[in-house]
């Protein structure tokens, strides 16, 4: 029996899609099974970050032990690197406590107060109430939205230079030792379209300004699957939820990003099967860079993903509340307003629902930041980083 084409599995697994509407991903994410997914993710996902760092040590322990002579070279370098990411992953903790604590004033302070009498004729008394409390937050929110930006070319620039030392540690190897040298430039050149692919990730959720609801689905789904590997409770997949216009690129990418992981497991295999003993350390450092990549953008492009949501919905709420205080002023235009400018959704789905699209994704968030060694933050501190 003929198996079915690439073409027809992609045809095939696009018509299995679903779009989220805001109410269908407010209930998705209020799903209890969900919620316990996404924590453990989160969970998972911060301890493997924590745990990049000792690997930092575990790597220049081993070199102690190797015969490249050029790794003394090298060191002062390495311990650079070990340093900066110890300072990432600092202000990465940092970061995701600030968002955590902007969602939960959006879903017990914001929310509540903009969407109090939503149904009702406007009011210019309560629009002159509202308006101030989200212009206010929005401001705020968008000075942390911008932190975290700034912490992913920080992150982006990490990797860069990760990179560069891996390119520089295999070339010392190559010119020792000949028959590794066709697995190893391979590997090298995966690691290198693997770190290019992150970077246009993390460059498309940068500039993601107005995304639809259903890539904030797809982005808790996607932290859940990849973190997890196997299935949770929830059963969920990012696969199954439709993109936009402006956002399935990114799903494309994401796609290349998940074919270029199995080719740089493929290429890492070989050089593993081949190299000599004294060539461990050149593994080690390969197989870290792909490692802090995958495990980086995961955080980032979440950090990203929620922030572009929030923002986008406050802006909504923003826009809604002055189009009822034009209406205010003119009487003609009241019917209009009343019949023709409906509440944003995340007003809306509040209004009949009682809920906030972000409470289960900001409990989520507090387990990540539990989930931090505290050992590599108090070291951080002890040895200082480099300015």
């Amino acid at each position: 029996m003929a198996l079915p084409s690439h073409s027809a599995a992609m045809q095939s697994n696009r018509s299995s899609q679903v779009s989220f509407t805001y109410a269908d991903a407010v209930r998705a994410f209020h799903d209890q099974n969900i919620q316990a997914d996404l924590a453990q993710a989160c969970d998972k996902l911060a301890r493997t970050a924590t745990s990049l760092v000792s690997r930092f040590d575990n790597i220049s322990m081993d070199s102690n032990r190797s015969s490249q002579g050029n790794w003394e070279a090298l060191r002062p370098r390495w311990n650079d690197l070990r340093k900066d990411f110890q300072l990432l992953m600092l202000q990465t903790r940092t970061n995701a406590s600030f968002i955590s604590e902007r969602l939960k004033m959006f879903s017990t302070n914001v929310l509540p107060i903009v969407a109090r009498n939503a149904n009702s004729p406007p009011s210019r008394k309560l629009i002159d109430e509202k308006y101030p409390v989200i212009s206010s937050y929005l401001t705020v929110s968008t000075e942390n939205a911008n932190m975290t930006r700034s912490l992913a070319g920080k992150t982006l620039q990490f990797c860069s230079s990760l990179r560069a030392f891996q390119l520089e540690v295999s070339r010392h190897s190559r010119q020792r030792i000949s028959d590794e040298h066709k697995e190893l430039e391979n590997l090298s050149r995966k690691l290198s379209d693997l770190d290019s692919t992150v970077q246009q990730i993390c460059a498309a959720n940068v500039k993601l300004a107005s995304p639809d609801v259903s890539y904030m689905v797809f982005s808790i789904y996607r932290i859940i699957t990849s973190t997890l590997r196997r299935p949770g409770r929830s059963k969920v997949c990012q696969k199954q939820v439709s993109l936009g216009r402006q956002t399935a690129a990114i799903g494309n990418l994401y796609e290349q990003l998940e074919q270029t992981q199995n080719q740089v497991a493929i290429a890492q295999y070989a050089f593993e099967s081949r190299k000599a003993r004294t060539d461990a350390v050149v593994g080690e450092v390969a197989t870290l860079l792909s490692d802090v990549l995958l495990t980086t953008e995961s955080v980032i492009s979440l950090f990203l993903a929620i922030w572009s949501r929030l923002q986008y919905d406050c802006t909504e709420m923003m826009y809604w509340l002055k189009g009822r205080g034009d209406a205010v002023c003119s009487l003609f235009q009241l019917d209009i307003c009343l019949h023709g400018m409906a509440p944003p959704p995340c007003v809306l789905v509040y209004v009949e629902q009682g809920k906030s699209l972000y409470t289960g994704i900001e409990n989520a968030l507090d387990v990540f930041v539990a989930a931090f060694d505290p050992s590599c933050l108090t070291q951080l501190r002890g040895h200082g980083s480099r300015s």
